[in-house]
């Protein structure tokens, strides 16, 4: 049996015209029939009527009596509030008759939405609603504690190494964001709930032009935060997931980008060009892609670069029997060829190796201005597991 959600009970009435009792004949679709009829049974409550004065207030009035706090906690006004908590309004400006309705999310300053019906349509829709005017939360007993749970099985997951996982990419015209979440095992990292997850990220952090990954950590998805939405499925898969880094490329309307994401999803590349066609900026990320280069053009490469390479050079001549102003000499030969090499316009066009990327985009008419590559797991140092000993371990931990 699937285990309950509100994010399901969003999924499966969102856009629908919910009629429990059919009352009033011309105006069938009410607040109270989503909320009291349907969604009070679906968290294996009860329907609930407005016994007093026929409005939704008396739910919140009349709680001690009607029932609501059997399959209910009354978590009064100052609680947090958590997607799928029940909120009532009073009488007041923005609901002249009461109102009753389910939050969703809150996007700060005072934007706080709520899912409900009659509010202002007759079907079951997202509206942004004061929280001035609530005069009771109520929380379903079947969601209390599962947040805390969730949060405790990702704390103690949290130490493991998650070193796979994939590279994800959202674009709109010229604007890209690039996303890395990880994952412990490659496994994990094809399940389609988590590949799912992870590009959800990357349409987030594109909508709001997100570029710091706590800010995107923080961001709303699906009516919670990106890090609840990530401790959740931490608890459903069972392994350390993290949302590691984010990326946001906004290039100028007179630029082309280009973007290629590798078949196994683990590395992910965004490019952009003065000139050129998106063709060809394509395939500039496919060898990017391929042959990792460190900067744009030669003479981007930092001094600190330079000299950490001549040095090495050197060193490596002398130690062959090269007297040290000798050894110099053949070094500076050297860096050129170096410097080029790890620049993207100075490296051999993986597509054809008979010019370098700088020839091939001067042919275009074009040049490179900036690339972004992220390849799944860089910097992470993996954990080598040795199977064998820990099998050993296993058998002999259980013959004692």
């Amino acid at each position: 049996m699937a285990t309950k959600s509100y994010q399901e009970f969003k999924d499966k009435y969102l856009g629908k015209h919910v009629d429990v009792d059919g009352f009033p004949a011309n105006q069938p679709y009410q607040c109270w029939d989503l909320v009291c009829g349907v969604y009070f049974p679906y968290i294996d409550g009860k329907v609930i009527h407005c016994r007093q004065s026929g409005y939704v207030k008396d739910i919140a009035n009349q709680r001690d009596t009607n029932g609501i706090l059997d399959f209910c906690v009354d978590v009064g006004l100052k609680e947090t509030l958590q997607p799928g908590d029940i909120c009532i309004w009073g009488v007041c400006a923005a609901c002249p008759y009461s109102h009753i309705a389910i939050y969703d999310h809150d996007e700060g300053q005072d934007k706080v939405y709520f899912l409900g019906q009659n509010q202002p349509t007759n079907y079951v829709n997202i509206i942004q609603l004061p929280v001035s005017g609530i005069i009771g939360v109520f929380r379903p007993k079947m969601f209390v504690g599962k947040k805390e749970a969730a949060e405790a099985k990702a704390a103690k997951k949290a130490g493991r190494t998650a070193a796979e996982g994939v590279i994800t990419v959202a674009q709109n015209g010229n604007k890209i964001a690039l996303v890395e979440v990880n994952s412990e095992t490659d496994f994990c990292a094809k399940n389609a709930e988590f590949v799912e997850f992870a590009q959800k990220v990357a349409d987030v952090a594109l909508a709001n032009s997100i570029s710091d990954i706590e800010a995107l950590k923080n961001a709303q998805l699906d009516g919670q935060t990106v890090a609840e939405g990530l401790t959740a499925l931490v608890a459903k898969i069972g392994e350390n997931l993290q949302v590691r880094r984010v990326s946001l490329v906004n290039a100028n309307a007179d630029e082309t980008v280009g973007v290629y994401v590798h078949s196994n999803k683990r590395i992910g590349v965004a490019v952009v060009l003065k000139g050129g066609d998106t063709e060809t900026a394509k395939h500039v990320a496919m060898h990017v892609c391929a042959a990792k280069p460190q900067f744009v053009k030669p003479e981007d490469v930092s001094a600190d670069v330079v000299e950490h390479e001549r040095q090495v050079q050197i060193e490596i001549a002398m130690n062959s029997g090269k007297p040290q102003n000798i050894a110099e000499k053949m070094v500076e030969g050297r860096m050129k060829k170096f410097t080029g090499e790890i620049s993207l316009t100075g490296q051999q066009f993986v597509m054809n190796p008979e010019v370098t990327v700088g020839q091939m985009l001067k042919e275009k008419g074009a040049d490179a201005v900036s690339f972004v590559r992220l390849e799944v797991g860089e910097g992470i140092e993996k954990q080598v597991v040795d199977f064998a000993a820990e099998v050993q371990a296993q058998v002999a931990a259980a013959q004692k």
